[in-house]
């Protein structure tokens, strides 16, 4: 006898396209109980979930349920790459910008003192409250012409930054650094138990704050099944399942479930059960 089935296989992790009124709703936030450094925690929330937490107020935070038996420090998705601005004038989101545009550098020009940037004790406070026709630099003959005219001792220049980003690319500027340490020696986000802040060397193993709920993509395959077997008894049913499974995790498939149902019955085409297999 023959047996038409619909394989429907759902994997985690494959994900969605989230729904355009998304940024609506509260964001969904998962805390993931597998220590891991920074950056293999965003791998696996961008994997898995949408990105490594962003908290745009106390709101959120207050939503980060934290589990009782969890003490230490948590990644968050706040990150402030070096590779973007120590160094190079790069073009990322925190690199290094002229206040007069608000753009980063047209032509790259950088004459950084010797040691510099280091961020140490970095107030970009006046910059971004003037934040306009303060001088740009784009090259030798203008820092030339600048200092030509400037007193022998520091002066500001219309360079600025703006200091750490969130994962998912947020434009969100809310911070709740604990006071005293965010020392800019270190540039991955954890949080504690009362929701505050610290910088932390990215190598560290910590748990980690998803946010975005669970992707999942579905499969479905048509699937014809010659047996005298009865698909109608359960036992039958286990078994098929079982073996097809086993079957999937012999390819190499992981985070997956099974299940069937019964199609509805065209009775002037058909003469034989219809049955869908799903999650």
């Amino acid at each position: 006898m023959d047996w038409t089935v619909l394989l429907i296989s759902v994997f985690f992790g494959l994900g969605l396209t989230s729904c355009s009124h998304a940024a609506l709703v509260p964001r969904e936030y998962h805390h993931v109980n597998l220590p891991m450094k920074w950056t293999d925690a965003q791998h696996y929330c961008r994997l898995k979930h949408t990105d490594l937490a962003t908290i745009e107020s106390m709101e959120d935070a207050s939503r980060l349920n934290r589990p009782s038996s969890i003490s230490s420090w948590i990644w968050i998705g706040l990150t402030d790459d070096p590779k973007s601005w120590k160094g190079i004038m790069g073009n990322d989101a925190n690199s290094w910008r002229w206040s007069a545009t608000g753009g980063t550098s047209i032509t790259g020009y950088q004459n950084w003192q010797p040691g510099q940037p280091d961020d140490y004790n970095y107030d970009q406070t006046y910059c971004r409250t003037h934040h306009t026709e303060l001088a740009m630099i784009e090259n030798d003959e203008e820092n030339s012409r600048l200092t030509s005219v400037i007193p022998p001792y520091y002066v500001w220049t219309g360079l600025y930054r703006v200091l750490w980003r969130w994962s998912d690319k947020s434009s969100s500027s809310f911070r709740n650094w604990q006071s005293g340490k965010m020392d800019g020696n270190n540039y991955c986000a954890a949080e504690n138990s009362q929701h505050q802040w610290n910088d932390l060397h990215c190598n560290t193993e910590l748990t980690f704050w998803c946010h975005g709920a669970l992707k999942v993509k579905m499969t479905v395959v048509r699937v014809k099944i010659q047996t005298n077997a009865d698909l109608s008894n359960p036992a039958t049913n286990t078994q098929i399942l079982q073996q097809l499974a086993a079957a999937q995790k012999d390819q190499g498939w992981t985070d997956f479930k099974l299940g069937w149902k019964i199609l509805p019955r065209k009775q002037e085409k058909l003469t034989e059960p219809q049955c869908i297999l799903n999650l």
